[in-house]
């Protein structure tokens, strides 16, 4: 099993996850003394506030998002748990290759991630209603990552097969 090393952008995308991280975890607790007693913690589709709960769901929903950041990160550090398909004939180059896309996928994740959960406790917050686009963009954009790394592990394959 190879040893991933990170590229620039994957060096990147995991700074700015850092940078987002220790934003959220700030504007936690800036925004937590202000908030009502009573805030929105569920949306319907379309987006509309139907459920409101205690001002505490508001930390509990950043700490599943932190967490999930977290646990996603120390995945990331043992990619022979990553389930990442293999030929019997398979160069090396081809699994480094594909280890590196998988840990592109995980990156941006974890960002996509992070930037839905803000959104969601920006709009909590406020007591606002999430935008009708919200729930098909973000999972246009979570599967569109998904689908853009599932086809460029399946290309490079299918060109190396053709030789």
């Amino acid at each position: 099993m190879p040893k991933v090393p990170y590229t620039f952008s994957q060096r990147l995308l995991e700074s700015l996850g850092i940078i987002l991280v220790i934003f959220y975890i700030g504007y936690i607790f800036v925004t937590y003394p202000a908030l009502p007693e009573q805030i929105p913690s569920h949306f319907n589709f379309a987006g509309e506030i139907d459920a409101y709960s205690s001002k505490n769901s508001f930390i509990l929903a950043a700490a599943i998002s932190v967490g999930l950041y977290l646990l996603v990160s120390v995945s990331q550090r043992f990619p022979s748990i990553w389930n990442v398909p293999k030929k019997k004939n398979a160069s090396e180059e081809d699994i480094a290759r594909k280890y590196s896309y998988s840990l592109s996928l995980l990156l941006w994740t974890k960002l996509e991630m992070l930037l839905i959960f803000w959104f969601i406790s920006y709009c909590t917050a406020g007591g606002s209603s999430l935008p009708i686009i919200f729930l098909p963009l973000s999972m246009f954009i979570l599967f569109g990552t998904v689908g853009y790394y599932a086809y460029q592990m399946c290309r490079k394959r299918v060109k190396e097969e053709e030789k």
